[in-house]
C-alpha cells in the first residue's frame, strides 16, 4: 500500500539524483563528492531510513571519494557507515568543498542557504551544485559561476569551455 508506494518514489528519486550525477561528473570513480545534509529531515539528527544513506551507499559502489557534513547527524550516521579512507565525515560544510568536483545538497539544512557561495567555489576543484531538494535560487547559484543540477526543473548549466 502507502509504504511500497513511499519507497517506490524515494528509490526514484535516488535514482534520479544518480543520474544528475552522472551526467554532472560522468563517472563518480575516483572523484571527490561533497555531500551536505545526511539527516532524513532538517533540524533533527535522525538518519533513520534518510535517502542520504542510499546516495552515500550508490556513490561508494560506483567509487566515489565522500566528503559528508551535517549540523547534526554525523555521530548517528557514523554508526551506519563507518569512515575509511573513500569517506570522511567533516566539521564544517566548508571542509566538504575543499577539493570536491561536485557538491550534492542531500538535506535542507537552513544554514546551507548561509554559505559564502564565493568561498565554496575558490575550494572546489570544480564548480558543480547537484540540489536534491530544488534548495538553491538557480540564479544566484549561476551568477556565482556554478554548474547546476536540479530536480525535475532542467539543468542550469553555465560551462566557461
Amino acid at each position: 500500500g502507502l509504504l511500497k508506494e513511499t519507497d517506490r518514489i524515494n528509490s526514484q528519486r535516488i535514482e534520479r539524483l544518480m543520474e544528475k550525477v552522472r551526467l554532472a561528473l560522468w563517472l563518480p570513480k575516483g572523484k571527490v563528492i561533497a555531500i551536505l545534509g545526511v539527516a532524513f529531515k532538517p533540524n533533527t539528527d535522525d538518519v533513520r531510513d534518510a535517502p542520504s544513506l542510499k546516495v552515500i551507499e550508490a556513490l561508494r559502489k560506483e567509487g566515489a571519494i565522500l566528503k559528508v557534513h551535517d549540523p547534526k547527524a554525523i555521530s548517528n550516521v557514523k554508526k551506519i557507515i563507518e569512515e575509511d579512507e573513500n569517506l570522511k565525515y567533516v566539521n564544517t560544510p566548508y571542509e566538504a568543498c575543499d577539493g570536491a568536483e561536485a557538491l550534492i545538497l542531500v538535506t535542507e539544512w537552513e544554514e546551507y542557504k548561509e554559505l559564502d557561495l564565493k568561498r565554496v567555489k575558490g575550494l572546489m576543484k570544480t564548480p558543480i551544485i547537484i540540489d536534491g531538494r530544488n534548495f538553491f535560487d538557480p540564479e544566484e547559484i549561476i551568477k556565482n559561476g556554478f554548474e547546476y543540477y536540479c530536480m525535475g526543473r532542467g539543468n542550469y548549466l553555465k560551462r566557461k569551455y
